[in-house]
């Protein structure tokens, strides 16, 4: 998932019985038309209006945990970093990641989302935004947005490397996207995600949220939990058990489980100084590596 400033403090009551009626009991592969018809009616209650300040402070104060951005005096000898959104909405957070030098990506399912996320691009080349820009000493050189209308779950449309598979990505950034799925796509949602970030040096930042609103609510956006992204990300592919409440049990997806072996290693997580409204004073940001 990807309104207006009035909603920007969380969702009204109103927006999440529309989120949730819509897919309410419905087959999680009909899910795709239900968000396009929902962007299609502008009833996006998901919507920050802007980038995340929490992903572009953590990018430039820890070049520690991502490494150097590419700038213009080292262009020529600094590999591009490639940088993947998933369900991007109205492509902020792939803006800001190609202002901070990424290659960046964004998908999602809903063409009116895509639509939407070409019409912003546009806007900012001719009227840029200093929410986006970097801080002019760090000299970088912006990378590419690329936006696709596409199945985060199936193989890109992007091309191949030497050996006809998929290229893997140096940063991945998930928010406002696992609370999106149904809990039974869980479990795929790690795997994939093991799949496209690149071995050892590649880093997964997930944007925490929402870690307020209790499991048994339902969704989306679904309550999430700390605890739920370390059981996930540790083992991708494995199921979790949850309780009676839907939260997780700790310690469900190790021992006889199916997941990928040796799978992400958190690197760091912090509560962020600047985030969304919706999430300030709750959110955590935490980065994962593969092992």
């Amino acid at each position: 998932m990807s309104a207006s400033a009035s909603a920007s403090a969380d969702l009204h009551s109103s927006d999440r019985q529309i989120l949730k009626e819509t897919f309410a009991n419905t087959d999680p592969s009909t899910h795709t038309s239900h968000w396009e018809s929902l962007w299609s009616k502008s009833t996006t209650p998901w919507d920050r209006s802007g980038p995340s300040l929490a992903l572009k402070d953590a990018i430039l104060s820890k070049p520690s945990i991502f490494g150097p951005t590419p700038s213009s005096k080292d262009q020529s000898t600094t590999c591009r970093k490639r940088a993947l959104v998933p369900g991007c909405g109205r492509g902020y957070d792939v803006l800001l990641l190609a202002s901070l030098g990424y290659d960046t990506v964004g998908l999602d399912a809903s063409k009116t989302a895509i639509a939407a996320a070409e019409s912003l691009k546009s806007t900012l080349a001719s009227k840029p935004d200093p929410a986006y820009a970097p801080p002019a000493e760090a000299n970088i050189t912006p990378g590419t947005a690329t936006f696709l209308e596409a199945d985060f779950f199936k193989t890109l449309p992007l091309p191949k490397n030497a050996e006809g598979k998929e290229e893997t990505f140096d940063l991945i950034f998930d928010y406002t996207f696992l609370c999106a799925l149904p809990p039974s796509l869980r479990p795929a949602w790690s795997a994939r995600l093991h799949s496209l970030l690149t071995p050892k040096t590649g880093r997964l930042v997930c944007l925490e949220w929402p870690l307020h609103k209790p499991a048994s609510e339902g969704g989306p956006p679904h309550g999430l939990t700390g605890e739920l992204y370390g059981e996930l990300l540790g083992k991708p592919g494995g199921e979790v058990e949850y309780d009676l409440d839907g939260v997780v049990v700790v310690g469900s997806n190790s021992e006889g489980g199916k997941g990928v072996e040796g799978g992400f290693e958190r690197v760091e997580r912090w509560m962020p100084e600047r985030t969304h409204e919706a999430g300030k004073g709750k959110d955590f940001v935490s980065v994962w590596r593969r092992v």
